[in-house]
């Protein structure tokens, strides 16, 4: 009955109460889509009503006729009271719709952390795929969750190097290529593995630089970085090009934070020519002459010598792996440079 239904989506318990009890509404009545009082309360937050339906007669697992039930409205919406309820009172927790998307995959999907904590606290299965080959941890990886994320593995022991989707993706991979930092930095300490290949035998750095981004996290990169030998970085113009961009993200953090003017203009001088170098692609040199075109033009300024090694060998742990490359080309800068 269309009545009741609306009393139900509105909260009217008053109305509720007296079609139930007084015109003997049948409580589970869908409309034309299959959705019966208890989705609509469900779906709208209405608590009071949802209990009441429960306690005269409403099916708890009834479906609407895209296979949704109550619950899967409850968690897609957030509302953590009526998720507790509907699983207290029998709810099936692993239901999914014709799309396969289970509650978990949508409330991963819109955020609700607390709606994925309980779930998972109760025996919710993590590796659910969706009909696209996707879980609930692909989700998280794609959309930046990194608090969903945590749960998922310490709690749901999700796999953190499943491949999905007709790609072959894994979490890793998902997360780079969006730009997620927190979500690779947990998946990174938690044992992703960066040689993992795609269907196409792609790494996750090689995922990170296709788009070639303007902006680069450093870190990010050279974690990332580990998954390719040096001779594939000599080998791969794409990642020589990731190199150089690398370098550069950096030589603009040291020009925002000197006030010299002369030094100032050098800098943007040489970031003007190395940002055209990137696009010529002919050219294809090697990670070392990559280096070195950036340290060129710095060689004359010693405070920029010690900023330039503060920044690419002492600051950062990450680059010690780099430091024989970096200084070589400083030094090879200093001794093109001298008259």
């Amino acid at each position: 009955m269309a009545e009741l239904r609306e009393a139900s989506s509105s909260g009217d318990l008053t109305v509720v109460k007296r079609l139930v009890e007084c015109d003997n509404v049948q409580v589970d009545a869908g409309d034309d889509y299959g959705r019966t009082p208890l989705i609509f309360a469900s779906w709208n937050g209405q608590l009071h009503v949802v209990e009441y339906l429960l306690d005269h007669g409403a099916q708890v697992d009834v479906a609407d006729h895209g296979g949704s039930t109550a619950l899967r409205f409850a968690a897609s919406e957030g509302h953590l009271a009526i998720l507790k309820l509907l699983i207290d009172r029998g709810a099936t927790v692993n239901t999914a719709d014709l799309n396969g998307w289970t509650p978990l995959r949508l409330a991963t999907e819109r955020g609700h952390v607390d709606i994925v904590k309980c779930l998972l606290e109760h025996d919710v299965d993590v590796d659910t795929r969706d009909n696209w080959g996707s879980s609930a941890l692909r989700f998280a990886a794609s959309d930046g969750r990194v608090e969903i994320m945590k749960l998922l593995v310490e709690i749901g022991s999700a796999r953190v190097n499943q491949a999905e989707g007709h790609l072959g993706w894994t979490p890793l991979m998902l997360a780079t290529w969006n730009g997620h930092i927190n979500v690779v930095r947990y998946l990174l300490d938690h044992g992703a593995d960066v040689d993992a290949k795609d269907n196409g035998g792609s790494t996750a750095l090689r995922e990170f630089i296709q788009p070639l981004p303007v902006k680069f996290d450093c870190d990010m990169a050279l974690r990332l970085k580990q998954a390719l030998s040096h001779q594939e970085v000599d080998g791969d113009h794409k990642v020589q090009c990731f190199i150089y961009q690398l370098l550069i993200n950096r030589m603009q953090g040291i020009d925002k934070s000197y006030d010299n003017g002369s030094v100032r203009g050098n800098l943007n001088s040489v970031l003007g020519s190395a940002k055209m170098w990137i696009d010529r692609f002919e050219h294809q040199p090697t990670a070392v002459d990559l280096v070195k075109t950036v340290f060129r033009g710095f060689s004359l300024h010693r405070k920029i010598d010690r900023i330039v090694a503060e920044y690419f060998i002492v600051d950062s742990s990450e680059f010690h792996e780099w430091a024989p490359l970096c200084l070589n080309a400083l030094q090879a800068a200093k001794r093109d440079a001298s008259p």
